[in-house]
Parts: C-alpha cells; structure tokens; sequence
C-alpha cells in the first residue's frame, strides 16, 4: 500500500495545478469577554490562509416541486491533503463563505470535503 501512495504522490503537482481559488479555515475558539465570562468564536487559523483550493459542483437537483426554479446544490472542495479541515470549519473562500459539512475524505494527493454556502451565524 505505501508503494502506490508514493506512485500516486507524485501526481500531486498535476492536481494541485487545477487549484483556481484561495481559501482561508476558521473554526471556533474559546475567547474571555470584557465580563470575565468565557465565549466563543469562529477565528482565523494561523498557517490556514491563503490555501489554494477548487470549489466543484458535486450534485445540482432540479426536483424541488416546493418552490419554482429552486436548485438543490452540493458542492465540494478540492485542496492539498496536508491541511486539516475539521467538520464544521468555516471557509472562506474567494468572497463566498462555506461551512465544511463533514470530515474529509484524504487520499494521497489532495482531499475532499462536502461544504455547504451560506451565510455564518
């Protein structure tokens, strides 16, 4: 098995070629309010800016019968596997903002990750 991950290693540069955005992670952090209380937040992560990244259409639905001309969209992103983006991260990528949906999915060469647009609460 490491054999072939070292083989498919070597197609990283090729992938990561294909990478047209950049994207930075958040997740949350505890902070300590001007109260005392302890809070928490959505941060930037040192070293998690500026990662070039690809956003790609996974499934778009056109069967909301519900309301007209509503599309159901699932997007993915595409990215280097050496960073970490944990389930519920929120990403920024270019000017739109994502919510990672569940953990990604790491192959040698780069990972994916199920997200989701929308605003941040």
């Amino acid at each position: 098995m490491a054999k072939i991950n070292h083989v498919l290693s070597k197609a990283r540069g090729s992938i990561e070629w294909t990478y047209d955005k950049l994207m930075s992670v958040m997740e949350k952090e505890s902070y300590r309010k001007p109260n005392g209380a302890t809070g928490s937040r959505f941060g930037a992560v040192d070293g998690k800016a500026n990662i070039p990244c690809r956003v790609s259409v996974q499934r778009l639905n056109n069967a909301n019968m519900a309301e007209a001309n509503r599309l159901d969209q699932v997007e993915k992103l595409f990215c280097q596997p050496d960073i970490e983006i944990k389930a519920g991260s929120k990403l920024l990528i270019g000017e739109v903002k994502y919510t990672a949906t569940n953990e990604p999915f790491v192959y040698p060469t780069h990972q994916e990750v199920v997200i989701e647009r929308g605003q941040w609460l």
